[in-house]
């Protein structure tokens, strides 16, 4: 220390200065290299990250695309009445396969690591396509039950279990990438944090004016790019990812990070399509069907009743034959939108449950509540009073309701209370349509073999009638 006191001492001014100014100088250079040198490497893995991941995540949405338009298709082909269509359908459905191989093969350079989760769905794929050109087979050489049975007893199964198998895929593949990111946030905080404590130890008196540049021009706006990380990971996508503009490093990781937020939403927006009914623009039989589950459990646990309607346009095949499939597509849009603005809880639940037909899901909700809500459809079409001149109950278009309600227990299942719905339909249609017919199951008290009877009619002018 002794000796160090007088070299400085010895030193002039100028020296002084240099010989501070040059030892500042090469602290300011190793601590910028090393800073700069971790960030690089950070934006290298943010590149992989969103090239792989993001990638495959986009893939994996495609490929689940692509097979529910196989299985839309599967189905749509027993409604077929010629041959010559339900053959072109197997063409269909091979290019539909065509692309499904190609979105899976482009993963598996994405998605190394999970080669035997590809290999497994590939399998499945096989299969499940094997499955449906026999359905098809079969229903071009008019064996409608023995499609029927191949869907029931094979194809349905497969392809649940192969959708869930993408879903877990792609499950893992997000929750892999957000792993990640954690690690290059905390990686980064841990570069702001070292180069703040180095620069604050040296380079306080005489480099101030290079503090503040390391503060505004990195720390500032990788702050905000993991803030923005943050927000991505939960989903949430309003703000704007600053620094865009920049042309540095810290530009290429916003500008890599907007394209991963642009490829999440592509990759929402997708999944919402997939449980979206194109033509009404409601929830289809897919989310119906998921819902029915949801609730039933939640129902299941709080002890509480559910109700089901089925819902379905009266004498639309006349309205569509005479006025045109345009405006029966039109019908159907006005009759979801009527239907649609009945749903006042967010309990409530309206789906359109194929063709013509639209179902309900009321939860936290006895018959009388659901006998309410049925009321409040007939009069929203009552109010729509959409023409329909080749009815014979009325010279607008109406709708018959089945409603079913059911405290759930664990003897009893969603699908029973369905089939209760559907019964009490039919019954409505018996009774001259633009009616409702209700039943509830009985309480595990009551007799269980009892079977679902009419109950309460909700008569054409919406009034409710024992």
């Amino acid at each position: 220390m002794i000796l160090l006191h007088r070299f400085f001492s010895d030193l002039k001014l100028v020296s002084k200065v240099t010989l501070l100014v040059a030892l500042l100088g090469t602290l300011a250079v190793t601590i910028t290299i090393y800073s700069m040198s971790t960030m690089r490497s950070v934006e290298r893995d943010y590149r992989s990250l969103l090239s792989q991941d993001a990638a495959a995540t986009l893939l994996i949405s495609d490929a689940l695309l692509h097979l529910s338009d196989a299985s839309r298709l599967v189905f749509s082909v027993l409604s077929e009445q010629e041959e010559q269509k339900m053959r072109a359908t197997q063409q269909k459905l091979d290019v539909l396969q065509s692309k499904f191989r190609i979105n899976i093969e482009a993963i598996r350079p994405l998605l190394k690591a999970r080669s035997d989760s590809l290999n497994a769905i590939a399998a499945q794929e096989r299969i499940m396509f094997h499955q449906a050109a026999r359905i098809v087979d079969s229903a071009a050489r008019w064996r409608g039950d023995s499609a029927l049975k191949i869907i029931h007893d094979e194809f349905e199964p497969g392809l649940q279990t192969l959708r869930a198998n993408i879903e877990q895929l792609r499950d893992a593949t997000v929750n892999d990438y957000q792993k990640k990111s954690v690690g290059l946030s905390e990686t980064t905080e841990r570069t702001m944090l070292h180069t703040a404590v180095a620069f604050g130890m040296a380079l306080a008196l005489v480099l101030a004016l290079s503090v503040y540049l390391s503060i505004t021009q990195i720390s500032s706006p990788i702050s905000r790019l993991t803030r923005a990380m943050n927000r991505l990971t939960k989903r949430q996508y309003d703000e704007e990812i600053s620094g865009t503009e920049r042309k540095d490093e810290v530009g290429q990781m916003a500008k890599a990070m907007q394209l991963f937020r642009d490829t999440m939403q592509r990759a929402e927006i997708l999944e919402k399509l997939v449980t979206m009914d194109s033509l009404t623009g409601i929830p289809n039989r897919r989310a119906f069907d998921k819902t029915v589950e949801q609730e039933w459990a939640r129902s299941l646990r709080a002890g509480i009743p559910i109700s089901f309607c089925m819902i379905d346009v009266d004498f639309f095949k006349p309205f569509n034959d005479h006025y045109g499939h345009g405006v029966g597509d039109e019908c159907l849009r006005l009759v979801a939108g009527a239907l649609r603005s009945c749903v006042r809880r967010p309990g409530d639940f309206v789906a359109r449950y194929g063709g013509e037909e639209f179902a309900a899901v009321l939860s936290a909700t006895d018959e009388a509540g659901a006998l309410q809500f049925g009321q409040r459809l007939h009069a929203a079409l009552a109010e729509l009073n959409y023409p329909h001149a080749f009815s014979t109950v009325a010279d607008h278009v109406t709708i018959s309701i089945g409603i079913a309600t059911s405290t759930p227990t664990a003897e009893r299942s969603a699908d029973m209370l369905l089939k209760a719905a559907d019964e009490m339909l039919y019954a409505a249609k018996r009774a001259g349509r633009n009616t409702s017919r209700s039943t509830q199951l009985p309480s595990k008290a009551q007799s269980v073999h009892g079977d679902c009877r009419d109950k309460t009619v909700i008569s054409k002018t919406g009034t409710v009638v024992e």
